[in-house]
């Protein structure tokens, strides 16, 4: 009756984690705006500017999607100015690339590390003045390490410059969206009551088998 008592509890405080994680999978419903369109604003961009741009955007999402290293320099040289290249990670100072090979390099490892990366491209903010034009949007990163999984959400922002009629990457950063707020409280506390449940699981089963092994013991010396 304890264990399945125990058990009942244990299922119970798993659902309410997996619950509480919902709306971190879901971070474009914080930022996207009451036309349920743009992340932040559409930007001043033409519609033919955009329509460039988002191209472009669409082709970065493409590389990270498949993540096929023997790609690395053919998608920087499609996607990436040569001309002051810069590009800052996750990790900020720690993690800024300035120079075309650093950028390409950037981009092997987060094609190496990181899982399945989802970026809005199509709902992105983008602005334009001439030739060189901004962008700002929003994804998030899933994916497992060392059998654990792991996932995040991003912002992703950016200066592109058109070079012969296309539209380059000359800037962009990668900043993680944090995740600290209540529901992270609460998964820590239920994280936290999932074990302590699941040890008492385990230590009513050890029991019951310790129980039922004496018992055994107990009979064969009675015969």
């Amino acid at each position: 009756m304890k264990i399945t008592k125990s058990l009942t509890v244990a299922v119970f405080s798993l659902v309410l984690i997996y619950m509480s994680v919902l709306p971190w999978k879901m971070p474009e419903k914080i930022y996207v705006d009451a036309e349920n369109k743009f992340i932040f604003s559409k930007g001043n961009a033409s519609e033919t500017v955009r329509a460039e741009v988002i191209q472009q955007l669409k082709r970065f999402q493409e590389g990270y999607t498949k993540r096929d290293v023997s790609k690395v320099q053919t998608f920087a040289e499609q996607l990436f100015s040569k001309d002051n290249i810069v590009i800052i990670g996750t990790e900020g100072l720690h993690e800024t690339c300035i120079g075309y090979k650093e950028a390409a390099n950037l981009i092997e490892t987060d094609w190496k590390g990181w899982g399945d990366c989802r970026f809005l491209m199509d709902n992105a903010q983008i602005s334009a003045f001439g030739d060189t034009a901004w962008f700002s949007t929003i994804g998030t990163v899933k994916g497992s390490y060392n059998l654990l999984s792991y996932f995040f959400a991003l912002q992703v922002s950016g200066v592109l410059v058109r070079e012969n009629g296309i539209w380059k990457f000359q800037q962009m950063q990668f900043q993680s969206i944090p995740n600290f707020n209540w529901f992270g409280i609460v998964q820590g506390l239920l994280t936290l009551w999932f074990a302590v449940n699941l040890f008492i699981l385990g230590y009513r089963i050890y029991r019951r088998i310790r129980y039922r092994h004496n018992d055994n013991k107990a009979i064969e010396v009675t015969e």
